[in-house]
């Protein structure tokens, strides 16, 4: 059916881990053609891989009736290799999803050949009963840190941008110089504080920046508190308060997210 959208789990070897792949089934057209496209992990978020008509625009992209966009679950602590070892497993499943008649090969494709990288550094339940993840990803040449729920776990709520481990200074010595040592670093990254990765909280201290003052400002909701911290650093004067019904993302937000 043109513009159905539906969506299955495929699970390996050991069923007991969980799913390790989600994919949505996009129709765009009765051509009996197939593309499967592997989306990268840490962009599954982005509207053209996150909503069906993103989806539909990749689907047209790649000139298929039926578009497989297939999500590698790495939040489940499931490993992955590269695009051929991902292929190779989901074979059998493609083919089995693949439209009535479909006519050659199904290709598998993703965005810049890459299947993207996730770390997730921490989770843990929250009182809601919900679980949180706390990953990294790798954005070119810059690394983000996010906050994710499970139960919607395509939307970031919050994002950070870190900062090179610091270095440590070599100590100075007295007498005969000696060839430098390269410094090491304490193993942790620091949050950027001045990155503003959020347009929602961009447009929110916008909103603050043309009040004639702002002497008390009141965050219904804490998240991984970057708006909280925001605030603090652009307008210094004004009283910050939080109202957060979760203990646990209270400890989240001021260990991982400064």
């Amino acid at each position: 059916v043109v513009g159905r959208a539906e969506s299955v789990h495929v699970f390996g070897e050991d069923r007991d881990r969980g799913p390790r792949f989600h994919v949505r089934i996009v129709d765009v057209s009765q051509e009996a053609t197939c593309s499967c496209f592997i989306v990268p992990q840490g962009r599954e978020h982005e509207y053209v891989f996150g909503s069906d008509d993103g989806l539909a625009q990749v689907a047209a992209s790649a000139k298929c009736g039926r578009l497989l966009a297939v999500s590698l679950l790495s939040r489940g602590g499931h490993a992955f290799g590269d695009l051929k070892s991902v292929q190779k497993e989901l074979e059998g499943a493609v083919v089995d999803l693949a439209p009535p008649g479909c006519a050659g090969s199904i290709a598998f494709v993703t965005a810049g050949g890459d299947l993207g990288s996730r770390t997730v550094v921490a989770s843990g339940p929250t009182a809601s009963g919900d679980t949180y993840y706390v990953e990294e990803v790798d954005e070119g040449s810059a690394r983000v840190r996010r906050l994710v729920f499970a139960s919607n776990d395509r939307v970031v709520q919050t994002e950070v941008a870190l900062l090179p481990p610091a270095k440590k200074k070599a100590a100075k010595g007295k007498g005969k110089k000696k060839a430098p040592k390269a410094p090491r670093d304490d193993g942790a990254r620091r949050v950027d504080g001045d990155d503003l990765r959020s347009a929602y909280h961009a447009a929110m201290l916008a909103a603050c920046g043309c009040a004639a003052r702002v002497d008390d400002v009141l965050l219904v909701g804490l998240g991984g508190g970057a708006l909280a911290s925001a605030l603090r650093r652009y307008r210094p004067a004004a009283a910050v308060a939080v109202r957060e019904l979760d203990g646990a993302i209270v400890d989240v937000a001021a260990e991982w997210f400064g």
